[in-house]
């Protein structure tokens, strides 16, 4: 139950993550601007599969 828990938490904190990063006005993280688009798209794609894989779409 907690491995499941964690499957899902962890692309959620990827994608708050890389949006925090992203919408930052802090100068220190100008440099990771790049590096935020791909935290939010692995959090995208990851979170769709770990719901694909549950509702056995792949098999």
């Amino acid at each position: 139950m907690l491995l499941k828990a964690i499957q899902y938490l962890l692309p959620v904190i990827f994608i708050i993550l890389g949006l925090v990063i992203k919408y930052s006005k802090n100068p220190r993280w100008n440099s990771s601007k790049k590096m935020s688009t791909i935290l939010i798209i692995l959090g995208i794609i990851t979170l769709l599969g770990r719901i694909a894989l549950d509702q056995n779409l792949i098999k």
